[in-house]
């Protein structure tokens, strides 16, 4: 951006130059940058590791399935990008506190977490659901292991003055839908993104949360098999759709990047329209 200083206030004035063609894709340019990724051997994480390394990051993924991890990561490297695995159960609070010395010891700064690990929990009988074994296992994975992958990246962050902090939630902390424990575990990461975002904006650090409609991953690609299920579920988008992971790992390469500067405490819903039926 070109910069001038108005005459009245002494603030400074971004004006877009016309004529730098190249301007407009700078503020997604990542090169320098490095972005931890949970749950990166898959799904939605896998590919927002993909997508930031295609734009320059230095990635670090962390899960539990090493041979996965691995397997992103070769792709990566093949690619041309930069990508360290760290193999871990994020559910124990000091692999978190490891992990972030791990990213630190490879690439000596954090600029980015995204935060995709995470598990729906038991769907069953309301009894089931409320079990306490089950609330205990649910909010280990889809809230507390959140909160520890942040605090562990928080006083890297505020020493940098800047980071950008994403946290992967659900429709499921917007409306009534799915399992009780796992929405009440991503009504939970909804809310600390936003609080968090307040207590870190003077360092310069953003928070943000995003919360995916139905996504074609590994997991649901057969989806198709099953003709009925399929046509329920695109019947409740607006736009009669799927969406894809590209549509997520496009929504957090902006909001890591500096075109996403001035965007903090944003809840970004990537669901086709789902929400507003």
């Amino acid at each position: 951006m070109g910069k001038k200083e108005e005459e009245s206030s002494g603030v400074e004035v971004h004006e877009l130059n016309l004529n730098d063609k190249t301007e407009i894709g700078r503020g997604m340019d990542m090169t320098g940058r490095c972005a931890l990724i949970t749950g990166g051997g898959s799904g939605i994480g896998r590919g927002c590791a993909e997508m930031l390394a295609q734009a320059g990051a230095d990635v670090v993924i962390v899960g539990r399935r090493e041979a996965k991890l691995r397997q992103v990561q070769e792709g990566i490297l093949a690619a041309g990008g930069s990508c360290e695995i760290y193999p871990a159960d994020l559910t124990a609070d000091e692999n978190c506190e490891r992990m972030a010395a791990f990213c630190l010891e490879k690439f000596g700064r954090i600029d980015i977490l995204v935060n995709s690990a995470g598990s729906t929990g038991k769907r069953g009988t309301l009894e089931e659901e409320m079990a306490a074994d089950n609330f205990g296992k649910t909010m280990a994975v889809d809230f507390n292991a959140v909160f520890a992958a942040c605090r562990s990246v928080i006083p890297t962050m505020k020493a940098q003055k800047s980071g950008s902090i994403i946290n992967i939630a659900s429709l499921a902390a917007l409306q009534a839908r799915g399992p009780i424990v796992y929405s009440a575990a991503k009504g939970a990461v909804r809310s600390f993104s936003r609080s968090l975002a307040g207590q870190l904006g003077a360092d310069n650090v953003r928070v943000n949360s995003v919360y995916p409609g139905f996504i074609v991953t590994e997991m649901t690609e057969n989806i198709e098999q099953y003709p009925e299920q399929a046509a329920a579920l695109r019947a409740e988008s607006v736009l009669n759709a799927f969406g894809h992971v590209e549509d997520i790992a496009y929504c957090v390469w902006y909001l890591a990047s500096d075109a996403a500067k001035f965007v903090t405490g944003q809840e970004f819903v990537i669901d086709g329209g789902t929400t507003i039926k």
